[in-house]
């Protein structure tokens, strides 16, 4: 298992960036972030905590794995110019002041994206990501670690999205 520490650029908070952020692929619960993602062929758990000096503490297998989680968090992504732009601005001051470090994760494939905005679609959240697991269930690839469940989309080097979902058929 290689561990990593990453410093995220500008303000950054996994808590509350992932308050919302659980759904077929991931897990966060109490700040932590949990995920089971394909690299290449193999299956691989991901795990990365926020130290009280800010830095995320990356487990995985492989290094492709902790780019996988930079790339989910939005470390690299410095919103440090907007938060000062606006500090003083009178729409937007109180609100940046309330979710400082607050970043929407990622989805982790442009498939699971795609699924996301098309369920999403003027409907309530909870329903959307019934629909999204629904959807996603038969066409990805599940794994069990311990009582959790997790769900890896599949992309278009694999045959894609819409050549699984257009030749499936769910028996009852």
């Amino acid at each position: 298992m290689l561990r990593a520490e990453l410093r995220p650029r500008g303000p950054y908070s996994l808590r509350a960036s992932g308050r919302h952020a659980s759904d077929a692929t991931r897990v966060v619960i109490d700040g932590t972030y949990r995920a089971t993602i394909r690299v290449d062929d193999l299956v691989e758990r991901v795990h990365a905590v926020q130290r009280n000096d800010g830095t995320i503490v990356v487990a995985a297998n492989s290094p492709a794995g902790i780019d996988h989680v930079r790339f989910v968090l939005g470390l690299d992504d410095d919103h440090s110019e907007f938060v000062r732009r606006f500090a003083r601005d009178p729409l937007l001051a109180e609100t940046l002041r309330q979710v400082r470090g607050l970043r929407p994760m990622r989805t982790g494939t442009v498939a699971q994206s795609l699924l996301r905005a098309v369920v999403g679609q003027l409907i309530q959240a909870s329903q959307a990501r019934r629909i999204e697991r629904a959807v996603a269930r038969p066409v990805a690839w599940e794994h069990q670690i311990g009582s959790l469940r997790y769900a890896d989309y599949p992309t278009g080097e694999r045959g894609g999205l819409s050549d699984k979902l257009c030749n499936h058929r769910r028996d009852s």
